[in-house]
């Protein structure tokens, strides 16, 4: 799955961020939904570039991990290399 399309479907605490913003804009209990502005749009860009970021940097993370034996093998401390 490509990171564009993973994204939006990304969870945090339990929803996906995509969904619950333009579910917190779309029509509730008798209210319409209101439109989108230009505004509007380019905060959704920038949620979803965050979410991408955030995909990008802990698979880097995970690879430098998995690069020093993985957990918690990476995160002992070397006795002999600090004495």
């Amino acid at each position: 799955m490509s990171t564009f399309i993973s994204a939006p479907k990304r969870r945090v605490r339990g929803y996906q961020v995509c969904d619950k913003w333009l579910r917190d804009r779309s029509a509730k209990k008798g209210k319409p939904a209101r439109p989108l502005t230009a505004e509007d749009l380019a905060q959704y860009h920038c949620i979803v570039i965050a979410l991408r970021e955030t995909v990008r940097i802990m698979r880097e993370i995970d690879d430098a991990v998995d690069a020093h034996g993985g957990w918690p093998v990476s995160f002992q401390a070397d006795v002999d290399a600090q004495t």
